[in-house]
């Protein structure tokens, strides 16, 4: 087989393959958590309760607990985070949220992508009530 032949058919099933694995995402490359967007709740259509999201990233579950009452954040419990520096720095974002009371607040400087994880579990804690 002729090079330019052989050249072509790799570059065929690279193709092939990178459209297959449409979610596909080197281990290393933690980006796309920082580019992650979150979306802000609208409580007014959730009753009073716990309300449990997850995320995983990193390999690791982030769980979060989040109370409404009277349709505002009463509080968010952080059930399961890593045992880091920057991930127990990132639990300062569950103070901006019950502060502001939207998630789209700033995350923890040095803690983005944990503070992201966190924002992402208590915005699923909602999708999954839906």
């Amino acid at each position: 087989m002729n090079r330019p032949v052989l050249i072509l058919i790799v570059c065929v099933i690279l193709v092939s393959l990178t459209a297959c694995a449409e979610d596909y995402r080197v281990p290393w490359d933690h980006s796309w958590v920082g580019e992650m967007e979150i979306h802000d709740v609208d409580l007014s259509g959730y009753s009073d309760g716990v309300y449990r999201g997850d995320f995983i990233y990193n390999n690791f579950t982030y769980v979060v607990d989040t109370y409404v009452l009277m349709h505002r954040y009463e509080d968010i419990v952080v059930v399961s985070n890593k045992d880091s520096e920057r991930a127990r720095a990132a639990v300062a974002v569950v103070d901006r949220v019950l502060e502001q009371q939207t998630l789209l607040v700033d995350v923890v400087s040095g803690a983005s992508n944990t503070s992201k994880a966190l924002l992402k579990s208590i915005e699923r804690g909602f999708e999954d009530a839906e």
